[in-house]
Protein backbone atom coordinates (compact mmCIF):
# COMPACT_ATOMS: atom_id res chain seq x y z
CA UNK A 1 0.00 0.00 0.00
CA UNK A 2 1.45 3.86 -1.00
CA UNK A 3 0.56 6.04 1.34
CA UNK A 4 0.86 10.06 1.36
CA UNK A 5 4.15 10.52 1.31
CA UNK A 6 6.08 7.48 0.27
CA UNK A 7 8.26 7.10 -3.41
CA UNK A 8 7.40 4.04 -5.33
CA UNK A 9 9.91 3.50 -8.36
CA UNK A 10 8.29 1.77 -11.48
CA UNK A 11 8.57 0.89 -14.93
CA UNK A 12 6.06 0.46 -17.14
CA UNK A 13 6.30 -1.19 -20.47
CA UNK A 14 4.95 1.34 -23.16
CA UNK A 15 4.49 -1.43 -25.73
CA UNK A 16 6.49 -4.57 -27.88
CA UNK A 17 8.13 -4.11 -31.26
CA UNK A 18 9.06 -7.22 -32.52
CA UNK A 19 12.01 -7.50 -35.70
CA UNK A 20 13.47 -4.15 -34.70
CA UNK A 21 16.94 -3.11 -34.64
CA UNK A 22 18.73 -0.66 -31.87
CA UNK A 23 21.43 2.02 -33.29
CA UNK A 24 23.38 4.29 -32.10
CA UNK A 25 22.43 8.01 -33.32
CA UNK A 26 25.59 7.96 -34.23
CA UNK A 27 24.44 5.33 -37.29
CA UNK A 28 21.79 7.47 -38.21
CA UNK A 29 21.80 10.24 -41.05
CA UNK A 30 19.02 12.59 -42.17
CA UNK A 31 18.65 13.83 -45.74
CA UNK A 32 17.85 17.18 -46.72
CA UNK A 33 13.91 16.17 -46.51
CA UNK A 34 14.57 14.83 -43.07
CA UNK A 35 14.70 11.14 -44.03
CA UNK A 36 16.53 8.82 -42.37
CA UNK A 37 19.16 7.20 -43.71
CA UNK A 38 22.16 4.47 -42.54
CA UNK A 39 25.29 3.71 -44.40
CA UNK A 40 25.53 -0.35 -45.29
CA UNK A 41 28.19 -2.23 -46.28
CA UNK A 42 27.31 -4.45 -49.30
CA UNK A 43 28.51 -7.98 -50.45
CA UNK A 44 31.50 -6.18 -52.02
CA UNK A 45 32.18 -4.32 -49.32
CA UNK A 46 31.29 -0.83 -50.63
CA UNK A 47 28.79 1.70 -48.66
CA UNK A 48 25.68 2.13 -49.96
CA UNK A 49 23.02 4.52 -49.04
CA UNK A 50 19.97 2.95 -47.39
CA UNK A 51 16.61 4.58 -46.18
CA UNK A 52 15.38 3.90 -42.75
CA UNK A 53 11.95 4.15 -40.73
CA UNK A 54 12.75 5.30 -36.80
CA UNK A 55 10.30 4.73 -34.75
CA UNK A 56 11.18 6.38 -31.11
CA UNK A 57 14.66 5.28 -28.94
CA UNK A 58 15.14 3.08 -26.41
CA UNK A 59 18.04 3.86 -23.89
CA UNK A 60 19.86 6.42 -26.20
CA UNK A 61 19.62 3.86 -29.30
CA UNK A 62 17.24 4.79 -32.32
CA UNK A 63 14.77 2.23 -32.85
CA UNK A 64 14.53 0.99 -36.79
CA UNK A 65 11.70 -1.41 -37.43
CA UNK A 66 12.29 -1.49 -41.42
CA UNK A 67 14.76 -0.73 -44.08
CA UNK A 68 17.10 -3.18 -42.95
CA UNK A 69 17.70 -7.15 -44.07
CA UNK A 70 19.07 -9.41 -41.19
CA UNK A 71 23.23 -10.04 -41.55
CA UNK A 72 23.36 -6.22 -43.27
CA UNK A 73 26.67 -4.31 -41.81
CA UNK A 74 25.83 -1.09 -40.63
CA UNK A 75 28.37 1.51 -39.84
CA UNK A 76 27.65 2.84 -36.64
CA UNK A 77 30.79 5.41 -36.29
CA UNK A 78 32.70 7.36 -38.86
CA UNK A 79 29.49 7.64 -41.49
CA UNK A 80 30.94 11.63 -41.77
CA UNK A 81 34.52 9.65 -43.38
CA UNK A 82 32.59 7.60 -45.63
CA UNK A 83 30.87 7.99 -48.74
CA UNK A 84 28.67 5.82 -51.15
CA UNK A 85 30.79 3.08 -53.31
CA UNK A 86 33.76 3.46 -51.54
CA UNK A 87 35.86 0.03 -50.86
CA UNK A 88 35.87 -0.47 -47.15
CA UNK A 89 36.80 -3.34 -45.01
CA UNK A 90 34.73 -4.81 -41.94
CA UNK A 91 36.52 -5.98 -39.12
CA UNK A 92 35.43 -7.15 -35.76
CA UNK A 93 34.22 -4.23 -33.23
CA UNK A 94 33.37 -4.77 -29.61
CA UNK A 95 30.47 -1.71 -28.88
CA UNK A 96 30.85 -0.63 -24.85
CA UNK A 97 27.42 -0.84 -23.09
CA UNK A 98 26.77 -0.34 -19.17
CA UNK A 99 25.15 -3.16 -17.78
CA UNK A 100 22.32 -1.17 -16.40
CA UNK A 101 21.61 -0.69 -20.04
CA UNK A 102 20.66 -4.38 -20.97
CA UNK A 103 18.35 -5.07 -24.04
CA UNK A 104 14.81 -6.17 -23.58
CA UNK A 105 14.75 -9.82 -24.30
CA UNK A 106 12.20 -9.16 -26.87
CA UNK A 107 14.21 -6.31 -28.71
CA UNK A 108 17.10 -7.71 -31.68
CA UNK A 109 20.16 -7.95 -30.69
CA UNK A 110 23.04 -6.95 -32.69
CA UNK A 111 26.70 -7.79 -33.50
CA UNK A 112 28.93 -5.57 -34.38
CA UNK A 113 31.81 -5.43 -36.61
CA UNK A 114 34.70 -2.50 -37.40
CA UNK A 115 34.99 -1.59 -40.96
CA UNK A 116 38.13 0.08 -42.22
CA UNK A 117 38.38 2.37 -44.89
CA UNK A 118 40.97 1.79 -47.66
CA UNK A 119 43.80 4.28 -48.75
CA UNK A 120 42.73 6.55 -45.83
CA UNK A 121 43.41 6.36 -42.29
CA UNK A 122 40.38 6.59 -41.03
CA UNK A 123 37.51 3.57 -39.64
CA UNK A 124 34.10 3.66 -39.91
CA UNK A 125 32.46 1.07 -37.07
CA UNK A 126 29.39 -1.24 -38.47
CA UNK A 127 26.59 -3.57 -36.80
CA UNK A 128 24.79 -6.74 -38.23
CA UNK A 129 21.02 -6.41 -37.57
Amino acid sequence: MLLPGMMVNAQLIQGIINNAVLLPQSAINRTAKGESTVYVVDANNKIQVRPVTVQGTHQGQWIVTSGLKQGEQVVMVGGAKVKPDQQVKAMPYVASQPASTAVPTNASTTTTTKTTVTNSSTTAKTAQP
